[in-house]
């Protein structure tokens, strides 16, 4: 029962110690969550990576992966009204610590 919580608490299983990079996407309107495709709702990936991940270690990369025409939805504050809660998104972006995020 140890083992499977500290899994729980490691976005990284132990099997992938030695993963060069996450890659989260920013689904496009109508490729989002079946019951809800808000521009909220469709950020999982990214709360994912800002939250959960900021426990994978500081060289692993964090690449986001958008649509260039849903750069305009992509938060950049903590002041932004589609932000999911829980999420500081300032402290994502200046990533402190670890290598930037990359945004393909």
């Amino acid at each position: 029962e140890d083992e499977m919580e500290a899994i729980a608490k490691n976005p990284m299983m132990p099997w992938y110690e030695q993963v060069d990079a996450v890659v989260v996407t920013f689904p496009k309107k109508g490729n989002g969550p079946a019951d809800d495709d808000s521009v909220t709702g469709r950020m999982n990936g990214l709360k994912w990576l800002a939250t959960l991940g900021e426990s994978l270690p500081a060289n692993v990369e964090r690449i986001l992966v958008l649509d260039a025409t849903d750069l305009a939805d992509l938060p950049l504050t903590n002041k932004c009204p589609t932000l999911p809660p829980g999420v500081d998104i300032e402290k994502f972006w200046a990533a402190a610590n670890r290598k930037p995020t990359r945004v393909l």
